[in-house]
């Protein structure tokens, strides 16, 4: 048993009340804000993947797992987390990443800094053989993508770099991305990442 606050501070709601927003727990590397409070709209606390046949272990659990190994190489590679894996079986992007750089037009001109969004498609594979790498996104998935950045979610603790991922979507530098996981050395250890080339995010079909 547990109290109405306890149920609440979970994310449990009654059947047919909207979803309240938490903020997460932002992820810290060495000292920097690695991901946006608003990162999972599920909440803090979720059930992420669950099996009962023992062949959904793949299709569920080490994927789910895989996802979010993917998901932590990003953030450790420098990248910002803009929507977490929500779960291996739920529709859309598998997570949000954003990066940032800082460009000028001359040598005496100031820097601006300059982001780019990337909708990334991770993919689990213990043979290894990985699917041709996608080169448009779903229109939810971009609709994902507004979601994520929208007022009131989208929170990195800088304001200049929220408004370069908010100019990059404006600007077209959003990216779908393939991430492959290779788990050919077996489930009980490590998986490889890779991130393959992205390609624009060109929106298609729903």
């Amino acid at each position: 048993m547990m109290t109405t606050e306890q149920a609440q501070g979970l994310g449990f709601r009654r059947a047919g009340e909207p979803r309240i927003f938490q903020p997460i727990t932002q992820a810290e590397i060495e000292g920097r804000i690695a991901e946006s409070a608003g990162a999972s709209p599920r909440g803090p606390f979720f059930v992420s993947a669950r099996a009962r046949d023992p062949r959904a272990m793949v299709t569920s659990i080490i994927a789910d797992t895989g996802e979010n190994l993917a998901y932590q190489t990003s953030l450790q590679r420098g990248e910002y987390g803009l929507q977490r894996p929500l779960g291996s079986n739920v529709p859309g992007p598998d997570f949000i990443t954003a990066t940032r750089e800082f460009v000028g037009e001359g040598p005496e001109q100031p820097l601006q800094m300059r982001a780019s969004i990337y909708l990334n498609d991770a993919k689990i594979s213990g043979i290894p053989q990985f699917p041709t790498p996608p080169t448009e996104a779903k229109a939810t998935w971009l609709t994902e993508l507004e979601s994520a950045i929208a007022p009131g979610r989208l929170d990195l603790g800088d304001q200049l770099f929220e408004q370069a991922i908010r100019d990059a979507v404006a600007e077209g530098r959003v990216f779908i991305r393939q991430v492959e996981i290779d788990y050919s050395s077996g489930v009980g250890v490590e998986g490889r990442v890779r991130f393959r080339a992205s390609s624009p995010a060109t929106s298609t079909s729903p």
